[in-house]
């Protein structure tokens, strides 16, 4: 848990896109450019890309594991449903894993899916 004191630096208006479907590509996108990111899905736990394109399931500072179409299908219900942080932490052995940049805010606010209707 976070103190008073202790601050999680937010970029300006946090987003990755004005629909779901710009947010989920680009936080794909981000880790081909070099920066790992990860997602906190409110109440599944944080995921990542990993190499050849699949969502990961995170499951301690060592291991992930790829993440299940069911995980992936509630990840995205929680990125249409405003409840996706992403962002990025530094990812290494003894560093803490607190957010360092937040890139989409959990806003509780639902977002345009993006898709065709």
């Amino acid at each position: 848990m976070m103190s008073a004191s202790q601050s999680v630096p937010v970029v300006s208006k946090p987003s990755l896109g004005a629909t779901a479907l710009e947010v989920w590509r680009t936080w794909r996108s981000l880790g081909w450019q070099g920066l790992p990111c990860y997602g906190n899905a409110l109440g599944l736990g944080e995921f990542t890309w990993m190499q050849g394109g699949q969502l990961h399931k995170v499951l301690n500072v060592y291991l992930t594991r790829p993440a299940t179409q069911s995980e992936v299908d509630e990840v995205w219900d929680c990125l249409l449903s405003g409840a996706l942080r992403i962002y990025t932490r530094r990812n290494r052995v003894g560093v803490s894993c607190l957010p360092v940049t937040i890139l989409h805010e959990m806003t509780g606010n639902p977002l345009p899916s993006g898709l065709s209707e």
